[in-house]
C-alpha cells in the first residue's frame, strides 16, 4: 500500500513539473504565439491552406488532402481532433493535431502493424507542419500539446513521422517502436518511424536537458 502510495506520488510529481514546464515556455517572450481549439473554434481552413502550401514545398503533394476515400478519411479525422497551431506576426506559421484513438497511424500502417493496447489511452501527435526553421514555433506546438494532453488526462503520445521529425520528439522523450523505419506505400514509400512516450518519459527527457544545459551566470 506504501509502494503504491510512493509511486502515485512520484507520477504526480512528474505530471506537475510538467505542467509547469510546459506552461512557462507557452508564456516564453517571442514572436510566436501559440493556441487550440476544437470544432468550429478551430480555423480548419487557414490551417490546412498552410499545411497543403508547406507540403507543395517540400514536394509532399500526397499527403494533400483530396477527393479520395484517403482524403475523406483526412477530413474525418480532422474534424474529430484538437488542433494547435502557432502564429508569426499574426500568420499561421505552424500547426499540430491531437487525435484521440483510433489514430491516422493505424489507417497507412502497412498489414502487420497495429497501434491497439497499449496505447489506447494515449494522443496522437500528428501532421505536424511548420513553415520555419524558427525554433520556437515547435516548441510552442509541444508546450500548448504536451499541456492540453495532460490536463485532458491522456497517458501519453504516439506519433509517425520521417527521420527530420524523429529528431525533434526524441528530444522531448519520444522513442520509435521498431528497430528500423516502417515502409508507408500510400506515402510515395517513404520510411516513417512510430514513436512513442508517456509522460514519465517525458519527464526524464527534461530531467537530462536540464542536466546538460549549462548554469548561467
Amino acid at each position: 500500500m506504501q509502494i503504491n502510495h510512493l509511486m502515485n506520488s512520484g507520477a504526480l510529481h512528474e505530471i506537475e513539473t510538467l505542467k509547469q514546464y510546459f506552461w512557462s515556455k507557452l508564456h516564453e517572450a517571442s514572436d510566436c504565439e501559440a493556441f487550440t481549439a476544437t470544432g468550429p473554434a478551430v480555423p480548419l481552413e487557414q490551417i490546412i491552406a498552410h499545411r497543403n502550401k508547406t507540403y507543395l514545398e517540400h514536394g509532399l503533394q500526397y499527403l494533400i488532402r483530396s477527393n479520395t476515400r484517403a482524403g475523406t478519411l483526412i477530413e474525418h479525422i480532422d474534424s474529430r481532433s484538437a488542433h494547435v497551431w502557432v502564429t508569426s506576426r499574426g500568420e499561421i506559421a505552424g500547426s499540430m493535431r491531437m487525435t484521440p484513438f483510433p489514430f491516422e497511424i493505424e489507417s497507412v500502417l502497412p498489414a502487420g502493424h497495429h497501434m491497439t493496447s497499449p496505447y489506447l489511452d494515449h494522443v496522437e501527435f500528428g501532421r505536424l507542419v511548420t513553415s520555419s526553421r524558427n525554433s520556437c514555433i515547435f516548441e510552442k506546438l509541444m508546450a500548448l500539446a504536451c499541456h492540453s494532453a495532460i490536463i485532458q488526462e491522456y497517458k501519453g503520445i504516439v506519433a509517425m513521422c520521417r527521420s527530420v521529425q524523429r529528431r525533434l520528439f526524441e528530444r522531448y522523450g519520444l522513442t520509435p517502436l521498431t528497430i528500423d523505419p516502417i515502409t508507408i506505400e500510400n506515402r510515395a514509400n517513404g520510411a516513417y518511424w512510430v514513436m512513442q512516450a508517456t509522460w514519465s518519459d517525458l519527464y526524464s527527457a527534461l530531467e537530462k536537458r536540464k542536466s546538460v544545459t549549462p548554469a548561467t551566470a
